[in-house]
């Protein structure tokens, strides 16, 4: 069986993929900055998702997962320009459910925790 296991790896067979979070707070000194959660659970590897891209729904932007924010499974998403029309509170809270989606490719017998992005 083992030698149809590493068989089965060989073919590539894949099986598309997608996490949502929600973004929770921009950063007041930069538009560029956003807290999001929902996406990763606490307790998960962060560096699996580290650089992984994530597209704002309505808006199309696309970021990038930058680094964990706090232990509560939040984490920073950075972006080329900010995501315009938002509803945002003084404080910098994001009021509207603004979420974010990671598209991945999973392999179907890979049985690594990896995601796979073009």
């Amino acid at each position: 069986k083992p030698a149809v296991q590493d068989e089965l790896k060989k073919i590539r067979i894949v099986k598309m993929k997608s996490k949502t979070g929600v973004l929770e707070k921009i950063d007041k000194a930069d538009p560029c900055l956003y807290t999001a959660h929902g996406l990763i659970k606490k307790e998960s590897d962060f560096s699996l998702f580290q650089g992984l891209s994530v597209v704002h729904e309505r808006s199309g932007v696309i970021g990038k997962i930058d680094s964990l924010f706090g232990t509560a499974g939040k984490f920073k998403i950075v972006t080329k320009e900010p995501i315009m029309g938002m509803q945002v509170d003084k404080k910098g809270n994001i009021t509207s459910n603004e979420e974010v989606v990671m598209h991945f490719r999973k392999y179907v017998y890979d049985n690594s925790k990896r995601f796979a992005q073009d």
